[in-house]
């Protein structure tokens, strides 16, 4: 506020200076352009869904039809669907689908499969949230053709080691018509030799 009461001190003539009802004018109609600058700022932020306030948000899920929970839902997040929702427009192409998915997941957190003789698109991926699945499945089923059933696979990421041996084992069977039951062994093993393998 002092570096516009300068300003406005530095516009007013030198007869001015010491009249106890201008500076009055002056202190006055410095908060007056500190309002005036603060309601124009909020006009411009507002313009833009990345620095909107909540209202303006509200006012952006009744445009797009979106029931926002505000106790569950972050603001961040909501602006995010807002924008992911506006951004669906374009016709349905799979890179257009691969490049939404890596705005929602991030590259590789997820694969895309399309069996094209069954017209199913599946999707496995992996997320912390049911709200970005359900967000997922809204921008499926908004750019994916009428005819393309959509199927989402969940995925539990995890590392697994494995470790791969091989071996054999001898056996030897009784011989038909020579073997006595309960004194006759009908099968009998010999001894598991591991094989290398290369």
């Amino acid at each position: 506020m002092k570096k516009e009461q300068a300003i406005l001190d530095k516009l007013i003539p030198d007869y001015y200076q010491n009249n106890m009802e201008m500076n009055t004018l002056v202190r006055v109609e410095n908060g007056l352009f500190e309002n005036l600058k603060n309601e124009i700022q909020h006009v411009q932020d507002n313009q833009y869904i990345l620095t909107c306030d909540e209202n303006t948000l509200i006012h952006f899920e009744d445009i797009l039809k979106i029931k926002a929970n505000s106790q569950v839902e972050t603001l961040d997040f909501r602006r995010l669907r807002i924008i992911n929702r506006i951004n669906t427009r374009p016709p349905f192409t799979l890179d257009f689908l691969m490049l939404k998915l890596d705005e929602i997941y991030g590259r590789e957190n997820y694969q895309v499969f399309v069996d094209y003789s069954n017209y199913t698109l599946y999707i496995e991926s992996s997320h912390s949230t049911a709200e970005w699945y359900k967000e997922t499945k809204f921008t499926v089923n908004r750019v994916k053709p009428a005819n393309i059933r959509y199927v989402h696979v969940p995925v539990l990421i995890d590392w697994l080691m494995i470790i791969e041996q091989l071996s054999y084992q001898k056996m030897e069977f009784a011989k038909a018509g020579y073997a006595q039951i309960g004194i006759t062994q009908l099968e009998k093993r010999g001894v598991t030799v591991e094989v290398e393998i290369l």
